[in-house]
């Protein structure tokens, strides 16, 4: 059977989700990293973004770098990446939305999304499909 439904499609970051990475470090540190990473050579987190590293990597990298224990840091990002604030009542509004639409979410997240926040936020409960870096998490067939 074709899918007769429009598609909806929602992006993760800056619209269901304005949270960010190490949000919870310490202010200068939160500086340096968004120094490090988004405001001179953006080609780390591109390629973070391409799969070319994984989480781990790239914490690795910034402990080095802002001299903060990996381990803190790490145990930091992956709090940051599992609870990442989300508006219940715009998840609600979404699956209500299915049963004229076909609600998907797609983001173009970092391996991070597969492996904290997609879990430990249980967007299966609201989304048709969600597809994250080319990879569709939801089993739901279109």
């Amino acid at each position: 059977m074709v899918n007769e439904k429009p598609i909806l499609f929602c992006d993760f970051d800056g619209v269901l989700c304005h949270d960010r990475y190490w949000r919870s470090v310490p202010a200068d540190k939160l500086e340096a990293i968004q120094e490090l990473l988004f405001l001179n050579d953006t080609s780390l987190v591109n390629d973070w973004m391409r799969g070319k590293h994984t989480s781990e990597e790239i914490n690795q990298f910034i402990s080095e770098k802002i001299d903060m224990p990996f381990n803190k840091l790490w145990d930091i990002f992956i709090n940051d990446c599992k609870n990442m604030r989300v508006s219940l009542k715009a998840l609600e509004k979404l699956h209500q939305l299915r049963s004229k639409y076909t609600v998907i979410l797609i983001t173009g997240n970092m391996d991070s999304f597969t492996r904290f926040t997609h879990p430990e936020l249980m967007l299966d409960n609201y989304f048709v499909s969600i597809a994250a870096k080319g990879f569709t998490l939801s089993k739901t067939k279109l």
